[in-house]
C-alpha cells in the first residue's frame, strides 16, 4: 500500500476540519488565555476570605480537662476548636 492509498483510506475515518467563522484576533486570543487560566485557578476547594484563615496549633492539656471541654462543646453544640477559641478570646479580653 502506498502512502497516498494509506492517506485516502485513513481520511474516511477522520473528522472534517471545517470550522465556521474567522480566526481570532490577538486581543481575543489573550482574553481566551486569561479565561482558561482563571478556570484552572477555580478548580478544587474554594478559597476562604482572609477573616476565616486559621492556623493549626498543637496544645497539650490534661486528659480530664479535655474530656470536660468535649462535654461542654457537645452540650453547647460547638466544636472543640470553637470552644477553645472562644475561651481564649474571653481570657485575652479580661486582660
Amino acid at each position: 500500500m502506498t502512502q497516498a492509498e494509506y492517506d485516502a483510506e485513513a481520511a474516511q475515518f477522520e473528522p472534517p476540519n471545517k470550522v465556521a467563522g474567522k480566526p481570532l484576533s490577538d486581543a481575543q486570543w489573550a482574553g481566551m488565555k486569561r479565561g482558561v487560566a482563571s478556570e484552572r485557578r477555580r478548580r478544587g476547594r474554594p478559597s476562604k476570605p482572609k477573616s476565616e484563615h486559621v492556623a493549626r496549633v498543637l496544645v497539650a492539656m490534661p486528659r480530664d480537662l479535655l474530656r470536660d471541654a468535649d462535654a461542654v462543646a457537645k452540650r453547647t453544640k460547638v466544636s472543640r476548636s470553637e470552644l477553645i477559641a472562644d475561651s481564649l478570646r474571653l481570657r485575652l479580653a479580661a486582660g
